[in-house]
């Protein structure tokens, strides 16, 4: 679903058995409520224009999540469980600056 023009992932739940997602050069800016697949892996969101994350879950089973060349300046009650392994597979460069709450 890469450059298709997807604007917003407010309240989306997707298909519980996506392994990969790629939502890349689209015109997305915020990821609000969102509840990713319980075995997701990879979640590609590069080259958006998301400026704000709120309220999303990332399974334990992602092993790369990309953001990068966005426009994120918030992050706030998003949890993270797959950081404690994965950091070095977290990007987030191209952004503003930006605040994780």
């Amino acid at each position: 679903m890469v450059n298709i023009g997807i604007t917003s992932l407010d309240n989306v739940v997707f298909p519980l058995n996506l392994q990969k997602i790629n939502l890349s050069s689209n015109q997305i800016t915020t990821i609000d409520n969102v509840v990713f697949p319980p075995n997701l892996q990879e979640l590609q969101l590069l080259n958006n224009q998301i400026t704000n994350i709120d309220n999303v879950v990332f399974p334990q089973s992602l092993q790369k999540l990309i953001l990068s060349t966005n426009l994120l300046t918030n992050i706030q009650n998003v949890i993270f469980i797959f950081l404690y392994k994965f950091t070095y597979r977290c990007t987030f460069n191209f952004n503003k600056t930006l605040t994780i709450l």
